[in-house]
């Protein structure tokens, strides 16, 4: 018995976080940002390493620096939305 529980345990972390689709993540990302968690929606993607590497990356770095911003940390804000710039440009470009 317990280790089915520690095989249903380790499915349901699997499935929550790492196993994750990009439109699980997202929708759960904008739950947690409309109900004003930024804590929470920030870490859901800083620990998102197919989304931040993925074709979804300028998303990534918008998103951040936009948590970012309304936190108060401007200076990493600044630095997320710039690597958004970047990125955008050269998407732009080729």
């Amino acid at each position: 018995m317990k280790q089915l529980k520690r095989c249903v345990w380790i499915v349901l972390v699997c499935y929550t976080t790492g196993c994750a689709t990009y439109y699980q993540t997202n929708d759960k990302f904008n739950e947690y940002f409309q109900q004003g968690e930024l804590e929470k929606a920030d870490q859901l993607l800083a620990h998102d390493k197919k989304m931040e590497e993925g074709k979804a990356k300028l998303l990534f770095y918008l998103n951040r620096g936009l948590i970012a911003a309304m936190q108060g940390n401007y200076e990493s804000s600044n630095e997320l939305f710039e690597q958004a710039y970047v990125l955008g440009e050269d998407l732009r470009n080729n």
